[in-house]
């Protein structure tokens, strides 16, 4: 990965970590990682249906509270960039590492 990638990943997560300070980032990890997992080779409404339905699954007491009883049925609208712009650095640059190799990754620097 490019340092100005890398770059912009990081204003993106600083982007949303004071957004995420002042009011709940309405993203579900649960519903995030399903959207992300069923966009890879299939339609983008295929995932985000995908999504609503662990959205829907995994609403518990804590998005009872901070989501208006009206809002619960569906994803919030920020939800895909939102889920885009944190997950999918993630997925793209994403590998398994094992003790061993994460030794030797870092030792490199």
């Amino acid at each position: 990965m490019s340092t100005l990638q890398a770059e912009n990943y990081l204003g993106i997560y600083c982007r949303y970590l004071k957004q995420g300070l002042q009011q709940p980032l309405l993203l579900s990890i649960e519903a995030a990682f399903t959207y992300m997992n069923k966009l890879h080779g299939k339609k983008p409404d295929d995932a985000a249906n995908a999504a609503l339905k662990e959205w829907k699954e995994k609403m518990d007491v804590y998005w009872r509270q901070v989501l208006p009883e009206t809002e619960r049925e569906h994803l919030p609208t920020e939800f895909i960039q939102q889920t885009v712009d944190l997950y999918q650095p993630l997925f793209t640059h994403g590998c398994a590492l094992t003790w061993s190799e994460l030794t030797q990754e870092i030792s490199h620097d």
